[in-house]
């Protein structure tokens, strides 16, 4: 089967949707090219410095693009601070540059005037890493506490405890008793012994919340039902307790989950549609292959819920790549006549690309080499190749491997 992959050397449109740092230097791909990764953020005064600058050096940002792959990454969106820290890239703005020809990785860290920065990536010499104060902007929500900064909880968001701009913030549920506070437990939530204006609740038996001093409150004063009138839990078979004469208690008194009503230990049956203990799934049959083996255990490759169990196939793709594979898309899913696959590669690799059906058959396979940095992609023709049904997609990249559910119409 003939495969078509193309290399976008701009990020453009998956990073860079709503700001215009850098538009200068998009340019179209060029195989075997050497490339430029520019990372930013668009409040950063230094990146909108370094963009003006370049922007008003036409001749620079014409050789760069002539001789460059660029791709442009906003380290305010979650891919691009992940595409960050697997180049350890921790201020802005940052260039770090591929050499095609000698296959190393270079770094031009702050703002640089068009002479300098001319010098630092057309010279032959290896480039210096600059990291002046006065030049650069920390990467808030990147997880590190760093110049400038008083926290960083990994994420852009306000509201919980650390602002977008990586600033502590003052208020109830955060874990610190403030001023006008008599308590704070981390959260907003009233009956856990201090209320959602973080003032010491008193605890009320019987109002149906359990709060300080009480191990349960059932909603009502009367003793006898697992939960007497002070609040404290009865003894009784199905209380989640094993007590006197028990072998187990599980918190209820139904039969088939492994504790019987009577709270005595249950032998489970496989095959009887429910999940019981020892069993991790129960499908209500003794058949393999269909997620729920004749032993009652999960195969591998797919998730079983309920009872009786309804068993999938579970996509096995990370959402942080350990070796580098990014911003995976596989689409359409379903699919008819082409899939198109698109991932962005942070460093030079290959990829063996195999299709199996349920049954485990291999029904596909191709191999690909000399993916390049930066944003790949790769067009599978499957018009009359395979039949209507669920498959599994396999990537395989150097040491890692990535699957995903394909269905094919």
């Amino acid at each position: 089967m003939k495969l078509k992959f193309t290399f976008l050397g701009l990020f453009f449109f998956v990073l860079f949707q709503a700001n215009d740092l850098f538009k200068t230097l998009q340019n179209k791909p060029m195989k075997n090219a050497s490339s430029l990764v520019v990372f930013y953020r668009p409040d950063c005064p230094y990146c909108i410095k370094l963009d003006e600058e370049i922007g008003k050096n036409a001749d620079l940002s014409d050789e760069i693009k002539s001789k460059f792959n660029v791709s442009v990454i906003d380290i305010t969106t979650k891919e691009g601070r992940k595409i960050a820290a697997y180049y350890g890239v921790n201020k802005v703005p940052a260039i770090i540059k591929y050499d095609s020809k000698n296959e190393q990785f270079e770094n031009i860290i702050g703002f640089q005037k068009s002479n300098v920065l001319r010098n630092l990536l057309f010279n032959n010499k290896k480039s210096i890493k600059i990291s002046k104060n006065l030049t650069t902007t920390s990467i808030c929500g990147n997880g590190i506490v760093e110049s400038g900064e008083s926290c960083d909880d990994g994420n852009m968001v306000n509201g919980d405890g650390c602002s977008n701009t990586c600033s502590i913030e003052a208020f109830c549920g955060n874990g610190i008793v403030e001023s006008g506070e008599t308590c704070d437990d981390g959260n907003t939530v009233n009956g856990d012994g201090c209320s959602n204006t973080c003032k010491v609740e008193t605890a009320v038996c019987g109002n149906g919340i359990v709060e300080n001093g009480e191990s349960c409150d059932d909603g009502n004063m009367v003793n006898g039902d697992g939960c007497s009138n002070t609040c404290t839990v009865e003894t009784m078979c199905g209380n989640g307790i094993v007590e006197s004469g028990e072998s187990c208690d599980d918190g209820n008194t139904v039969n088939g989950d492994g504790c019987s009503y009577t709270c005595k230990v249950e032998i489970a049956v496989c095959g009887n549609g429910m999940v019981e203990s020892g069993e991790s799934c129960d499908d209500g049959n003794m058949v393999n292959g269909d997620g729920c083996n004749n032993t009652c255990t999960v195969q591998s490759g797919w998730s079983c819920t309920g009872n009786p169990s309804v068993c999938s196939n579970t996509l096995g793709v990370d959402e942080i790549s350990s070796q580098g594979v990014f911003n995976l898309i596989v689409a359409p899913n379903p699919v008819v006549d082409k899939l198109h696959i698109q991932f962005f590669l942070p460093k030079k690799s290959n990829v063996e690309i195999t299709v199996i059906d349920i049954s485990g058959k291999q029904v596909f396979q191709s191999k690909i080499s000399n993916l390049i940095i930066g944003l790949n992609e790769i067009d599978l023709p499957f018009k009359n190749k395979l039949s209507s049904g669920t498959y599994i997609l396999k990537m395989k990249f150097a040491n890692e491997v990535l699957t995903k559910k394909l269905m094919v119409k």
